[in-house]
């Protein structure tokens, strides 16, 4: 079933329909296959923030005005709470709800929706002198009219792309979605000062609902490159990260990932124990180990398979002179998410490294008897 969304309001004043409708493939809709849920739920979501920024005038801050102007050196910022969302919502589809105005005749023009990995701008703050980071790809654009002087009109945008970005916002993010829009001529919205309501910025959300894995290790085991003995064995109860000596190694089963799922989010969850920062790099690394064949009972370093070169994400943990204390180290990037659906559609074996070029942490490994402290990796996924 497919959720429709009329456009709301007066009939003299009608909405500028942004529509975002895209395909959350894989975790991003980038290879045009589209899951099938059997049912598709929207979700109406009210304007959190929203500002412009003007180059013309660098310093000022409009998150007080009552409208939100694009182009001519303009650009206009909206944030959404994802919170209301089902908890296991996959995002299917986006629609972007604004009120164009036109106190002078309005060009036509190209209107473009880009995502924003910043989300901590406010109405306040954001100028052209101090804007939120640089967007991380486009939802969406398309063409509009041009609008007669004290106009107003229905304008309907369609785009599809980008949805794996507000899918791990609202998994493993801080369930905020922060929009950028620009237009190639000077265009003007009702912000949600204006004082109506159905004129406010509104973003409709549909979305399906997935189904979540939580797996722990087969195996875990970590190596000493610096040991005397290369044949040491690696297994135990806490695993070990450190400069270029300690390596721990991590194999998932992803076999509960049906065939033919659609892999939208994952995320890597490790619980240290405690550390020190030697200094330098203090990230740990995740890397891909294409060799799955090894196992605690024989891994060391002398036979420890190799890892990519390139990461698929890190977490950066800080252990100054503390005692121990736990903390979480957690890895949710789109590159883990496209690993574990590569892997999940191959052989269902998930092998792992971490490594760190300037800390030392121990992690607590999969015999831990506290469940929610063993290392763990999340899969949510649609058939």
């Amino acid at each position: 079933m497919t959720t429709t969304y009329p456009p709301t309001g007066t009939a003299a004043i009608a909405a500028v329909l942004i529509v975002l409708t895209g395909l959350a493939a894989g975790c991003g809709g980038d290879d045009g296959v589209s899951p099938t849920p059997a049912e598709t739920m929207g979700q109406d979501l009210a304007v959190q923030a929203d500002t412009y920024t003007d180059t013309a005038n660098p310093n000022q801050a409009h998150g007080n005005d009552t409208v939100l102007n694009t182009g001519a050196g303009r650009t206009t910022y909206l944030k959404f709470s994802l919170a209301a969302l089902d908890p296991d919502a996959v995002v299917t589809g986006l629609r972007l709800h604004l009120s164009q105005t036109a106190a002078t005749a309005a060009a036509a023009g190209t209107v473009t929706v880009e995502y924003l990995p910043d989300d901590g701008w406010t109405e306040t703050d954001a100028t052209a002198n101090n804007p939120p980071a640089a967007p991380d790809g486009t939802l969406g654009s398309s063409d509009v009219d041009a609008l007669a002087a004290g106009a107003t009109r229905d304008v309907v945008v369609t785009a599809a792309t980008g949805l794996d970005k507000i899918s791990a916002d609202w998994h493993h993010g801080n369930r905020v979605v922060s929009l950028r829009v620009t237009s190639s001529t000077a265009l003007s919205f009702r912000s949600a000062n204006h004082g109506l309501v159905d004129d406010e910025p509104r973003l409709e959300i549909e979305y399906a609902r997935g189904h979540r894995l939580s797996l722990q290790p087969l195996a875990d085991a970590f190596v000493n490159h610096s040991s005397h003995d290369p044949q040491a064995p690696a297994t135990g109860p806490y695993l070990v990260v450190s400069t270029s000596d300690y390596m721990t190694f991590l194999k998932f089963d992803l076999a509960g990932v049906p065939d033919g799922a659609r892999v939208h989010a994952a995320q890597l969850v490790l619980t240290a124990r405690q550390g020190y920062a030697y200094g330098g790099d203090g990230n740990v690394y995740t890397r891909h180990v294409a060799d799955d064949s090894w196992t605690e009972a024989t891994l060391s370093s002398a036979n420890a398979p190799s890892a990519a070169a390139e990461h698929v994400g890190y977490w950066w943990l800080w252990y100054g002179s503390d005692p121990p204390v736990d903390k979480v180290g957690t890895n949710r990037t789109a590159q883990l998410r496209a690993l574990v659906a590569a892997e999940a559609a191959g052989d269902d074996l998930l092998s792992l490294r971490l490594d760190s070029p300037g800390y030392w942490t121990s992690y607590y490994s999969r015999s831990e008897a506290e469940v929610a402290k063993r290392p763990r990796l999340e899969v949510l996924y649609t058939r």
